[in-house]
C-alpha cells in the first residue's frame, strides 16, 4: 500500500510555482516514491532541515529539482519538507554525502 503523502506548510504552494511539465513530473515522481520510497530515493543529511537523516528524490527537466522528505513508517506517512533547485552539477544535491571530497 502506498504511503500517504503530505506537504509541509512551506512546501504546499511549491507545485503551483513550477512550469506545467515540471509540475506533472513532480506529481508522477511523488506517486512513484509513495509506492516504494526506499527504492526511488536517496539518503540526505541536512542539519538545517532535521537532526535526522531524511531522504530525497530528483524530478523535473534534467532532474534539476530535489524534494526532501521524512518517512514515518508506523504512520504510513511520507512528508515532503522541502523542494529546491539544484545549482551546478545536477546529480548531487546540496548537503548530501555525495558532496564529500573524494578520499
Amino acid at each position: 500500500m502506498p504511503f500517504k503523502v503530505e506537504l509541509a506548510r512551506k512546501v504546499a504552494a511549491f507545485p503551483r510555482t513550477l512550469a506545467s511539465d515540471e509540475r506533472i513530473a513532480f506529481v508522477l515522481k511523488v506517486n512513484q516514491v509513495a509506492r516504494e520510497p526506499i527504492k526511488y530515493s536517496e539518503p540526505l543529511r541536512d542539519p538545517r532541515l532535521s537532526p535526522y537523516v531524511l531522504r530525497f528524490f530528483r524530478f523535473g527537466r534534467d532532474e534539476r529539482w530535489i524534494a526532501a522528505f521524512d518517512l514515518d513508517v508506523p504512520q504510513n506517512r511520507l512528508r515532503i519538507v522541502e523542494c529546491r533547485l539544484i545549482r551546478g552539477k545536477p546529480r548531487s544535491p546540496p548537503g548530501s554525502s555525495e558532496d564529500a571530497a573524494p578520499a
